[in-house]
C-alpha cells in the first residue's frame, strides 16, 4: 500500500474489487499473514500490422 500511496485499508479492498469485477485482474488473496496475495493483470496485447 506505500507504494500505490493507498492510506485506507478499505479504499485498498474497494479499488481491488473495481479492478477484478471490471476483469483488469485476477485476484487470489491470501488469509495468512506472512504470504502475499497473488494478483494476475489481464492484458490483451493488440497487433496492428
Amino acid at each position: 500500500m506505500r507504494f500505490s500511496r493507498i492510506k485506507s485499508v478499505s479504499t485498498y479492498h474497494k479499488n481491488i474489487r473495481e479492478l477484478k469485477e471490471s476483469g483488469f485482474i485476477k485476484y487470489k488473496p491470501s488469509w495468512h499473514p506472512k504470504l502475499g496475495s497473488e494478483v494476475e493483470l489481464n492484458i490483451a496485447l493488440e497487433k496492428n500490422f
